[in-house]
């Protein structure tokens, strides 16, 4: 490997820098994401959300429009 592709540390830091990103692998985590119990209300209130949204747009329309 050349040096451009493996650089050397500079001087007064040591070969394995801590703020590094390449001093350890990425993290994965395995294990799959899981819901809890507020998950089903928050799906409930943004859809909620977007419906308001949506009637306010269109009664913003109606009313600029006539």
């Amino acid at each position: 490997m050349s040096e451009a592709q493996n650089p050397r540390a500079s001087q007064g830091e040591n070969a394995r820098d801590e703020q590094s990103e390449t001093v350890s692998g990425p993290y994965r985590d395995d294990d799959p994401p899981r819901r809890d119990a507020r998950a089903p209300i928050g799906m409930a209130l943004l859809v909620a959300f977007f419906v308001v949204l949506g009637i306010a747009l269109l009664v913003l329309a109606v009313t600029t429009l006539t």
